[in-house]
């Protein structure tokens, strides 16, 4: 009878224990915050991405990003630059707010609205003609490289899948377009990538 109790006993604190493991994970996994740093930007364009997001609900949540490039682009005689991303853009703060359709607690697949408030570089190239000297048969041109800093605000829509695992890890994948509405109306802003990031 005292094995029979002891086992019962062993058997109820094992169970007791997973009991408190889940509602500790599901605790993270309701948690309000996220830290998620975007990678692909990072490798791609040699920026800084990093994004806070705070959980509403199970459905829905907002957030801010930070884009900034560490490397400046130079231009290749063709006039583009080398690292580019929309009109080389090199600053954006991008707040958001985001729509979740899955059953999980604000993750799997969502749509999301966002503005932007972008700054970048543009270059506009000029060739002037030379004409030929004597005893020279082709022509000579000089080019000229004009840089231009914009700053544009615009609205967009994004839409993306987050997966989040029990201890609070989480990745998400998202791509979206947004049109300017100053500073150059009728410019595309591009938002998207692959993020690692931890809900806390």
């Amino acid at each position: 009878m005292q094995k029979v109790m002891l086992i019962l006993m062993l058997i109820g604190l094992a169970t007791l224990g997973n009991a408190q493991k889940k509602e500790k994970d599901a605790g993270v996994l309701q948690s309000s915050h996220e830290l998620k740093a975007n990678l692909f930007n990072a490798i791609v364009y040699k920026a800084v991405d990093v994004n806070y997001e705070y959980v509403l609900n199970e459905n829905s949540s907002f957030g801010l990003g930070i884009f900034f490039k560490v490397d400046k682009a130079e231009v290749d005689e063709n006039g583009f630059f080398s690292i580019e991303v929309d009109n080389n853009r090199s600053n954006a703060l991008t707040p958001y707010y985001r729509r979740y359709f899955s059953r999980g607690y604000s993750n799997g697949f969502f749509m999301e609205g966002f503005g932007m408030l972008n700054s970048g570089e543009t270059v506009t190239i000029d060739y002037i003609y030379d004409e030929p000297q004597e005893m020279e048969s082709v022509p000579n041109y000089t080019e000229l490289k004009e840089f231009d800093t914009y700053t544009n605000f615009a609205l967009g829509i994004s839409f993306g899948a987050k997966f989040i695992k029990t201890k609070g890890f989480l990745m998400e994948v998202y791509s979206g377009l947004g049109i300017g509405i100053s500073g150059g109306a009728n410019e595309v802003v591009t938002r998207g990538g692959l993020s690692l990031g931890y809900r806390f």
